[in-house]
Order: structure tokens, then C-alpha cells, then sequence
């Protein structure tokens, strides 16, 4: 469709007037009569009423059908003209649960944002085996897990950092981060507990009680800042999350005596990828390994 005269016949439909019309577009009047015959002839129709001494533009009945269609029209010409500029443009579905996407990934996504060409991202909150589903049947080109899963052939687990678990306490003058705590000092009444996967499960039952379970149970690291109200709470978590929420000034980072296990955080990709997703995933990975050593001075990058 010739699309001058298109944007001919919208500026007229719009404006009712052939001149208001020609200013709009930045051309004279006869320019754009020209345009807009060109278009009625290639359509085959009047779009326009013409008539002698009438400055007015009347749209005819096929004029009015039109404008809709023109409209639609213009909007897939202006994504056709920015997709030709944008050029070469990566896409990437990426998995992660919460506390990866609220307390590491934000510079991975920053830094994905900026690349060029650009990459675009849909990132989706998901639990574990949602994730190796989500992978397993294409939807998700990348996915990453806290813990240890069965996959199936067409899918591959590979661990790509681990991170110690920490004690996250409300900041006090007398607390010293990275300080050892002996960990039969801590009330588990005041605890506030999320469930990071089966071997921190059997560590804590080692210490506390599994017939008393703590009082407060979240399955969200989000909830911590929260529920940490008092300097008797306490928490154990990631060094990810905790970092985030000391950096604020509020809450402070201690080890353990008897620390848990390591948390070790798996990606997930599919065997079979198009040759534009694994290019993506490079790139991600480029990314990921200059973000990865900044996340644990207590632990160490696989």
C-alpha cells in the first residue's frame, strides 16, 4: 500500500481540511491531493468528497470504513521502520525465584538491558521444578534453581556459583558483622525460618527441635526486612540476600559456629537450543561471570 497516501488521508481524516492538512505534513496543498489520488487509485475507491468552493474535507462512506483500517495500517509501518532501525535484536526468557531476582540479578539484568545488540528479556518468577519444565518444554531458555534436581535427557543442570549461609540479625552497637555466633544462643522462638532446600532442612533439625517449629515460616526472603523487628529475631539466609539487606544499615551479617551447608545454585538450559538463544545465553554468561565473584567473600565461585 503506498503509505504517503495514507498518511495523506489520515492527516485530512483527522483535520477535515486539505491546507490544515498540508501544515501538518509540512507540504503544500497540491502535494498532498496528489498523494491522496495516488492512494484512491490504487485502492480503486474515493476516499474524499471534492467538491468547488468547499474548503471542508467530507469523508465518502468508503472514506469513513477506511480510517480504521489506515490507522492500523500506520501503527504496523511505524513497528516495521523502528524493528529495521533496532536491527539485530537477541530475545531470552530467563527462570530465577525471588531471591535471586530481587537481591543478585538486578546488575545481570542491567547489564543485559544495556548490551548491544540488544537482548530482549522476559523474566518469570518460578519454583524449582516449574523451572525444569518451563526449560524442558521451551518456554523458559534459561533457568536457575537452588537446589539439586533430576532433568530430563533434553535438559542441562550445571552449578554455577555457591554462596555460604549467614546469620542476618538487626544491626546493634555491639554486633560486629562477620562476627562467630555461637548458634546455641540464638532463641529459636525468635526465628524467622524459610525452608532453603532438603540439607538445610536436615542441618536445622540437627540444632532445633522438628516437633517445635518456629513461630513465624515465610517462603519468601522478601518478608525478612519485615519480620525482623526486634534484636532477639533472627534469620539465616543466603549471603545474596543478606548483603542486599546490610547494605541498608539496618542488619548486620554474623557466621555461625556451626554453619549450614553451602547453598549451591544450579542453570538449567535446553540441549537444543536455536542458534539466537545460545547466543543470548553467552552472553549472559559473560555477565554472569564478572557479577559472580563480587557475591560471597565467605564463599567461594564454582
Amino acid at each position: 500500500m503506498y503509505s504517503a497516501g495514507v498518511e495523506a488521508f489520515l492527516a485530512i481524516s483527522r483535520t477535515r481540511n486539505l491546507a490544515a492538512a498540508a501544515e501538518i505534513l509540512h507540504l503544500s496543498p497540491s502535494a498532498v491531493s496528489y498523494r491522496l489520488k495516488r492512494l484512491e487509485q490504487e485502492l480503486g475507491v474515493q476516499l474524499i468528497e471534492r467538491r468547488k468552493g468547499i474548503t471542508h474535507a467530507r469523508l465518502t462512506s468508503t472514506g469513513e470504513g477506511f480510517v480504521g483500517i489506515a490507522e492500523r495500517w500506520s501503527v504496523l509501518l511505524r513497528d516495521i521502520q523502528a524493528f529495521s532501525a533496532e536491527g539485530i535484536q537477541l530475545k531470552l526468557n530467563i527462570s530465577a525465584p525471588s531471591s535471586l531476582t530481587m537481591y543478585v540479578f538486578p546488575k545481570l539484568y542491567q547489564a543485559l538491558y544495556l548490551h548491544r545488540p540488544r537482548v530482549r528479556m522476559r523474566v518469570s518468577t518460578e519454583h524449582t521444578q516449574e523451572s525444569r519444565d518451563s526449560v524442558a518444554s521451551r518456554k523458559m531458555d534459561i533457568a536457575f534453581i537452588m537446589r539439586k534436581i533430576d532433568v530430563p535427557p533434553t535438559v542441562t543442570a550445571k552449578p554455577f556459583f555457591v554462596e555460604d549461609m549467614v546469620l542476618l540479625r538487626l544491626a546493634d552497637e555491639g554486633r560486629q558483622p562477620h562476627a562467630v555466633v555461637d548458634i546455641r544462643s540464638l532463641d529459636p522462638e525468635r526465628e524467622i525460618f524459610m525452608s532453603w532446600g532438603p540439607a538445610y532442612h536436615s542441618w536445622h533439625d540437627a540444632f532445633w527441635d522438628p516437633l517445635s517449629p518456629p513461630r513465624i515460616r515465610v517462603d519468601t526472603a522478601i518478608l525478612l526486612p519485615d519480620l525482623i523487628t526486634t534484636l532477639e529475631h533472627w534469620a539465616i539466609t543466603p549471603f545474596s540476600v543478606g548483603a542486599s539487606l546490610a547494605a541498608t544499615g539496618h542488619f548486620v551479617l554474623q557466621r555461625l559456629s556451626s554453619p549450614p551447608p553451602q547453598r549451591v545454585c544450579y542453570q538449567l538450559t535446553h540441549k537444543y537450543q536455536s542458534a539466537e538463544v545460545a547466543q543470548a545465553v553467552i552472553i549472559l554468561e559473560k555477565y554472569l561471570e564478572q557479577l559472580l565473584p563480587t557475591l560471597s567473600p565467605f564463599g567461594d565461585v564454582l
